[in-house]
């Protein structure tokens, strides 16, 4: 069984390959150079979960996790189709802002792009959304 923690990053990736057309990986899958389909990509990459809010009777562990969804959109079209993945995240996240059940609730900040310029190719525009899913255990392994 999949702890906690494992089960909510399943049901973002679920969530964002629903509901974009772009190529949705975790951060460990991913190599260290990839290309960027036309489609654009989102990257999860795991944060760290920090200390939790400790609450004795029954024992639990509330934790605010930050994740950050990292967004790449190449080609000609590379604004609007980045200001369209943006988008389609958005809706996304907040059509189930409990990643159905899996989190107590999920919050993110705006995406702030930036156009990164490659030799005689069209600039990859990327950006950061941080994402904090809330979520209790009653085992912080678990």
């Amino acid at each position: 069984m999949p702890s906690t923690y494992e089960t909510i990053l399943s049901a973002l990736k679920a969530a964002l390959e629903a509901g974009t057309d772009a190529v949705v990986m975790r951060a460990d899958d991913a190599q260290e150079s990839f290309a960027v389909p036309p489609e654009g990509a989102i990257l999860i990459v795991e944060g760290e979960p920090g200390a939790p809010e400790l609450l004795m009777s029954p024992l639990s562990y509330t934790y605010e996790h930050g994740i950050e969804l990292e967004l790449y959109v190449t080609g000609e079209n590379n604004i609007t189709g980045f200001d369209a993945l943006r988008v389609a995240v958005g809706a996304v996240l907040a059509a189930d802002r409990f990643l159905g059940g899996a989190v107590t609730w999920l919050d993110w900040a705006p995406a702030v792009p930036n156009d990164d310029p490659i030799d005689g190719n069209d600039a990859i525009r990327t950006g950061l959304i941080p994402v904090t899913v809330t979520y209790t255990t009653s085992n912080p392994l678990t």
